[in-house]
């Protein structure tokens, strides 16, 4: 099944971590929220304490940040609608932040898993030239679906946040 217009966020590696102060955002989009009850160690609470040992454990394993500086940011932008076009799939807007990709795609026939494995592994090997070694992108991907009728408010949306925020946003 080939999905229609949706937004498709990732994150950098270590950028946003399990008990991150800033929260998570639940499936109804609520932010600023505790973390899940999975990651709560069979607890009931979730208290501030449990949230920040989670914090620093996520942080020791994660073995760094990576942020993306303004070049680096350029390059992924560039080489990601180059990847969308080969791939026959439509973008409208795409904002790379320096922990952070947002895309608004409809990836026609395309899986939406191999896409975005192509997207993430093509960006990761080229950022080696920007002096990105290493794991560059966190495991996974968010989707959210756009209704038709939304696409040009969420493409508003996005080019708001990039020019908001700069290349150089968050």
């Amino acid at each position: 099944m080939s999905l229609r217009w949706c937004l498709i966020t990732w994150t950098t590696h270590g950028a946003w971590l399990p008990g991150d102060n800033r929260g998570f955002r639940t499936r109804g989009h609520k932010s600023d929220v505790p973390p899940p009850k999975r990651y709560a160690q069979n607890q009931n609470v979730y208290n501030s304490r449990d949230w920040q040992r989670l914090l620093e454990y996520s942080k020791r394993i994660s073995k760094r940040e990576v942020h993306l500086d303004q070049r680096q940011q350029g390059f992924v932008q560039r080489r990601l609608d180059e990847i969308a076009r080969k791939c026959g799939c439509l973008t409208t807007a795409i904002h790379v932040g320096k922990g952070h990709v947002h895309i608004l795609a409809n990836p026609r026939a395309n899986r939406l898993s191999k896409l975005v494995q192509r997207f993430k592994g093509v960006t990761s090997r080229g950022l080696s030239e920007y002096g990105l070694e290493g794991r560059v992108w966190a495991r996974g991907y968010h989707v959210r679906r756009i209704p038709d009728e939304d696409i040009a408010q969420a493409t508003r949306y996005l080019l708001r946040h990039k020019n908001r925020q700069g290349m150089q946003g968050e």
